[in-house]
């Protein structure tokens, strides 16, 4: 082998793929996962959930961040309706000292997309766990912790 054949070889290629994800799968596989129940894999660090029943949840300027969800709509298919979402707050006793309480963050199909791209990009193994259909509690908690945090912070 030459040295240019060498250097060829140990130049990485740069793959950019698509993969077309299906709201159910995001929703059994991941959001479902990461908050059902006392196992839900993100539950350690969640303090409390909210879902705009009555009035839409705006912020202090008065813009509408969610609406309520059409009446009868099921818990876990709430993020999943355009301009609805999901509010959580950290647990306070997982917060620092500096801060002083946990701002909300939003489970919307904007956070959620952005969870799946970090995910793709950021975690193989728990990546290739969910499109494989092998995604577990950590699997989904990572995925929570990206939509609502933008990184994992805990665990």
């Amino acid at each position: 082998m030459t040295e240019q054949s060498i250097v060829a070889m140990t130049t990485p290629f740069t793959v950019q793929t698509s993969t077309l994800i299906m709201a159910k799968d995001v929703r059994d596989g991941l959001l479902v996962t990461a908050l059902d129940g006392q196992y839900g894999g993100s539950n350690y660090w969640i303090g409390q959930i909210v879902v705009p029943r009555q009035k839409p949840i705006t912020d202090e300027k008065g813009v509408v961040l969610l609406s309520p969800p059409p009446e009868g709509t099921d818990f876990f298919d709430v993020p999943f309706i355009p301009g609805c979402g999901i509010q959580i707050f950290e647990d306070d006793e997982e917060l620092t000292a500096e801060d002083e309480s946990s701002p909300p963050h939003y489970i919307t199909l904007a956070t959620m997309h952005k969870g799946l791209e970090l995910l793709a990009s950021n975690y193989r193994k728990h990546w290739h766990d969910f499109i494989n259909e092998s995604a577990d509690a950590g699997t989904a908690d990572v995925w929570l912790q990206l939509v609502c945090l933008g990184e994992v912070v805990y665990g």
